[in-house]
């Protein structure tokens, strides 16, 4: 694998970007238990994503990736193979059952 990251602009729209890209990399940062909670409900998400309490955290954990170009191409397998087994009708569901948990939880 070479080393392809692309360099965007602020003003650059993300969706055009994705559409040009080869590879596409989630990064995401919580700051509530419930959010926590939510990016680990997927199946495999540590393998799938990059997950961070904190910025540092996810900088850290980029500049190991970025030093490993096989955890990177593992990354990129399992989170491929993860979205080609997902249907909108299955992701709805899955966010269904997320509120309705909630709701529960709020109201209860």
């Amino acid at each position: 694998m070479r080393n392809e990251f692309a360099q965007i602009s602020s003003k650059e729209n993300p969706e055009n970007l994705l559409r040009r890209s080869r590879y596409a990399f989630v990064f995401a940062v919580y700051n509530n238990q419930l959010k926590r909670d939510y990016l680990y409900s997927i199946p495999n998400a540590k393998n799938l994503m990059f997950i961070a309490a904190s910025p540092d955290e996810l900088a850290e954990k980029l500049y190991v990736a970025i030093r490993s170009l096989e955890q990177i191409e593992l990354v990129l397998e399992q989170a491929y193979a993860f979205a080609g087994k997902q249907m909108w009708g299955k992701i709805a569901n899955v966010y269904l059952e997320l509120y309705q948990k909630k709701r529960v939880l709020v109201y209860d």
